[in-house]
C-alpha cells in the first residue's frame, strides 16, 4: 500500500471507525469497554456471573478489555488478526464487541473450571480471580482457529442491534465523563425550564444548546464556562472553558445527531469549537472583531455575525473552515439569527427589526 493510502487509511480507522479511541482523554475506547462489559452480561450471563464469583469486578475486566481494544486484537494469531481487521474496515466497531464476546464464549469453560475448583476448595478465590485475569489477558494467543473464531462471532451470539449499541454507550459515556459524580440542576417538571443557575457561582448561565438529537445539554456562562450537561438526568459530564475564558455569546451545532461540533461564539470576535463525542475543544476561529452575538447553521454552512455584520463558514466539519461571503444587513449590531426549516431563508434580527435573507443567493428575500 502507498503511504499515502496508509496515512489515509489510519485517518478513517482514527476518525471514522473508532472516534475518540486515541484522543488523549481515552474518551471513546473507555466507553466502549464498559459498553463491552454490559454485553458480556446481556449476552454471555454465565461467564459474566463466573467471573464475578471469582472477585473479578468491571474495572479489572475492562482493563483488560481496553488492552484488547487499544491494540486492535494486535495479540491475535496473524490470520485472526487480518481477518478481524477486515471485519473491523466493513463493519465497524461493532466487530469489536462481536470478536470479544466470542474470545469469552470460546473459553467459557475454561472460567467454569476455576469457579468449581475455588468452590471445592481446591484454590484460594484469590488465586482463583488471579488465574481467571491471566487466563483473560492471554485469550487472544490461543485464537489460532480464525475460522473457529470468526463463526463464533458472526453465528453464535444473536444480534447486536445499533439501539442497544447507542443505549450502553450513551449510559456508559456519561460514567466514563461524570466519574461517579452528578450535580443535579435540571428537573423534568411540566412546563419548560427558563432559568438555570449553578449553585456553586454567581455566572447565570447566559446560552444553551442541545445537542446529539437532544442527548446534551450546552451551557455557556460571562466567565467563559462551558458544561454539557445529561439531558435526561441532569448529570454534570464536563466542565470546560472557551479559550482565554472569553465571554459565552452564542452557540451552534454542526449537525443534529452523531459526531460534529459545537461552535461557541465569544467576546472580542473569537470562535471556540468543540468536538460533540469527546466534549474537547477542536479548534479556535478568529477574524470577527467584535462579541460573536448571534449564529446559526444553515444546511452545511455556518452563519455568525458580529456587529452588523455577518459571516457564512463553509467546510464547518473540518479542522479548517473557510469564510465565503461577508454580509452587512443593517448597520446596527445583529442580535439574532435563525434559519428556516427548510434552510432557503436566514432571519437576521436587531434593534431596529429583521430582515429575510435568500440562503442561496444571501440577497434580501421578498419575504422581507
Amino acid at each position: 500500500m502507498a503511504e499515502e493510502d496508509t496515512f489515509w487509511l489510519l485517518a478513517a480507522i482514527v476518525e471514522d471507525v473508532l472516534p475518540g479511541f486515541y484522543h488523549p482523554s481515552l474518551i471513546g475506547v473507555n466507553t466502549d469497554t464498559h459498553t463491552l462489559h454490559d454485553l458480556v452480561a446481556i449476552k454471555l450471563p454465565t461467564v459474566a456471573a463466573n467471573l464475578e464469583t471469582l472477585g473479578l469486578d468491571r474495572d479489572a475486566l475492562c482493563s483488560v478489555y481496553v488492552a484488547w481494544f487499544m491494540c486492535l486484537f494486535n495479540q491475535l494469531p496473524s490470520e485472526s488478526m487480518l481477518r478481524v481487521w477486515d471485519l473491523l474496515l466493513f463493519e465497524g466497531s461493532k466487530t469489536l464487541f462481536r470478536t470479544s464476546l466470542a474470545l469469552l464464549l470460546l473459553h467459557s469453560k475454561l472460567f467454569a473450571d476455576l469457579v468449581n475448583a475455588v468452590d471445592q476448595g481446591l484454590i484460594a478465590r484469590s488465586r482463583g480471580a488471579e488465574e481467571a485475569l491471566r487466563a483473560l489477558r492471554k485469550l487472544p494467543l490461543d485464537a489460532v482457529d480464525s475460522n473457529l473464531l470468526i463463526s463464533t462471532a458472526a453465528n453464535d451470539l444473536g444480534s447486536l442491534p445499533k439501539s442497544l449499541l447507542q443505549r450502553l454507550r450513551l449510559s456508559n459515556c456519561r460514567r466514563v465523563l461524570s466519574d461517579g459524580y452528578i450535580e443535579e440542576v435540571f428537573h423534568k417538571q411540566s412546563r419548560p425550564l427558563c432559568a438555570v443557575r449553578n449553585h456553586k457561582d454567581d455566572n447565570t448561565r447566559k446560552t444553551l444548546l442541545v445537542s446529539n438529537n437532544g442527548a446534551f445539554v450546552w451551557s455557556g456562562d460571562e466567565a467563559g464556562v462551558v458544561c454539557i450537561w445529561d439531558s435526561q438526568t441532569g448529570c454534570l459530564l464536563r466542565r470546560t472553558r472557551t479559550a482565554y475564558q472569553r465571554r459565552v455569546c452564542s452557540m451552534a451545532a454542526t449537525r443534529d445527531a452523531g459526531g460534529g461540533h459545537v461552535w461557541i461564539g465569544c467576546q472580542g470576535g473569537v470562535i471556540c469549537t468543540f468536538d460533540t463525542r469527546t466534549f474537547e475543544l477542536w479548534g479556535i476561529l478568529a477574524g470577527h472583531t467584535q462579541d460573536v452575538l448571534a449564529m446559526a447553521r444553515v444546511g452545511s454552512q455556518m452563519w455568525t455575525a458580529a456587529g452588523h455584520l455577518v459571516w457564512v463558514w463553509e467546510s464547518c466539519e473540518s479542522s479548517d473552515p473557510q469564510v465565503t461571503k461577508e454580509l452587512n444587513c443593517f448597520g446596527k449590531d445583529i442580535l439574532s439569527l435563525l434559519a428556516s426549516e427548510s434552510g432557503l431563508f436566514v432571519l437576521c434580527g436587531s434593534i431596529a427589526g429583521f430582515v429575510v435573507l435568500d440562503a442561496l443567493s444571501s440577497l434580501l428575500s421578498p419575504l422581507s
